[in-house]
Parts: structure tokens; sequence; C-alpha cells
């Protein structure tokens, strides 16, 4: 039990950092970065978010291994494990190629830019909805086996 707390732990970490970094992204930085004196501070806000966004996908990404090890719930593993590798990708896709402010290219930000960003706040909401069956399923298994019973789970 002690590992499934972990791997929550360690992807409640990084989804706190990603979510939050990417509502300000969507909120005020993407807004201001419309503008064509604002561009080039946008795109170095957007580039260092980047850098912790990084950071936040190894947590979650490492949080799901613990889980997997720490034998959670099977099923929402699989769904955690699966939205986690789905909300690596869409970031390699955007920080990669659509970011704003890159040196040598325009300052504005690309059009597909802000949609996916919001794909991956919408993934990482769903990450979460996730993360929450897989602690209540893992706690009824915990609870019935404690109590002698038996789980489905």
């Amino acid at each position: 039990m002690a590992l499934i707390g972990a791997g929550v732990g360690l992807q409640l970490l990084g989804l706190a950092i990603w979510i939050g970094g990417l509502m300000f992204l969507l909120g005020a930085v993407l807004p201001v970065a419309r503008r064509q004196d604002c561009g080039a501070a946008a795109g170095a806000m957007a580039r260092r978010f980047h850098k912790w966004e990084l950071l936040a996908i190894v947590s979650v990404l490492v949080g799901a291994g613990v889980l997997y090890v720490g034998d959670a719930a099977r099923m929402p593993l699989y769904a955690d494990a699966a939205i986690s590798a789905l909300m690596f990708l869409v970031f390699a896709v955007y920080a990669g190629g659509l970011s704003p402010g890159m040196p040598g290219r325009d300052p504005a930000p690309k059009p597909g830019y802000a949609a996916m960003l919001t794909l991956n706040l919408v993934l990482g909401v769903a990450l979460v909805v996730a993360l929450a069956v897989l602690v209540a399923r893992t706690s009824l298994v915990v609870v019935n086996e404690t109590q002698g019973g038996f789980s489905a789970f």
C-alpha cells in the first residue's frame, strides 16, 4: 500500500505542476503572445514552462511505474498509463514545433498551439479522475482483503 501512496503522490505532484502551468499559459500567456510587442516574452515564458513540464512528465510517468509495481487495481492503472503516455506525446508535439517565440521563428504561437495545450489540460483532468478511480478501487481491495472477503477488482 505504501508503493501505491508513493505512486499517487508522484502523479499528483506532477499533475499539479502540469495542469496549473497549462492553465497559466492558456489564461495569461497566450492572450499576451498574440500582441506583436509581447510575442518574444511570451515565448520565453512558454519555453521556461516546458522545462518544468518535462519534470512534471517524469514525475507522472515514474508515479505510473510505481503504481504498476505496487500492484494497484489493473483496469484503472491501464487507463492511467495510457493517458500519461498520450499527454507526453501531445507535449512532444506542441513543445517541439508549435511553441511561440522560438529562436529564429515567428514570435506568435502557431495555429494549433492553443488547441494542443487545451487537449493536454483535458487529458490532465481525465488523469486526475483516473487516479481517483484507481485509489477508490485499490482501497476497496485492501478493505476486502483485511476483512477476509473476496474482491473481483
